[in-house]
């Protein structure tokens, strides 16, 4: 009797061991899954620093190229910033001296047929992302307008963000613009 007691204490023993065993291996199996989570996570972290990285040198090496050639770059942007704010009165001036400057409306098709700048171009602020290749990356001046002046302020930084140099925001928008406008 005593040795099935000690085979049924071993058994259960090794019965316990083993199942100790498996619980252990899954929980190093759940946290090797977790690392492995978090590896692809820091992968994809370092790739997408990598290709803001790789962006950013070359918008600097486009900036460069354009200041060796020459051309013009706005003072906001050699300091550091985006995009340059004017007012009406400076647009004006700027597109008087320079009639090659693009003027861009970022307002919406219901608001630019009410009222707009004559020759400015209506690209929708949602849209100017997607429709950068209508947006010449040499053009010399780039005055963006919208309403008031914040949607337009946010596609000169999205456009700065992609390399853009030579951006005016039109300070206070439309309603800011001295000149004639178009109405209906």
């Amino acid at each position: 009797m005593e040795t099935q007691t000690i085979v049924a204490v071993v058994s259960f023993l090794a019965l316990a061991s083993g199942l100790l065993a498996l619980r252990s291996a899954s929980a190093a199996k759940s946290r090797t899954r977790t690392l492995e989570r978090k590896l692809e996570t820091l992968e994809e972290d370092v790739s997408r620093a990598g290709s803001q990285q790789k962006e950013q040198f070359e918008n600097q090496g486009q900036l460069l190229r354009r200041v060796a050639q020459g051309k013009h770059v706005t003072e906001a942007v050699l300091s550091g910033g985006l995009f340059g704010e004017v007012d009406g009165v400076e647009a004006m001036e700027m597109l008087r001296r320079h009639p090659d400057t693009l003027i861009i409306d970022v307002r919406e098709p219901h608001e630019h047929a009410a009222v707009r700048i004559p020759g400015a171009k209506l690209i929708p602020l949602g849209e100017v992302g997607g429709r950068t290749s209508e947006i010449p990356r040499d053009a010399d001046r780039i005055i963006m307008h919208c309403a008031a002046g914040g949607r337009s302020a946010q596609a000169c930084a999205q456009l700065g963000m992609q390399g853009y140099v030579n951006l005016y925001n039109l300070a206070g928008g439309i309603g800011r613009w001295p000149g004639d406008v178009r109405r209906g």
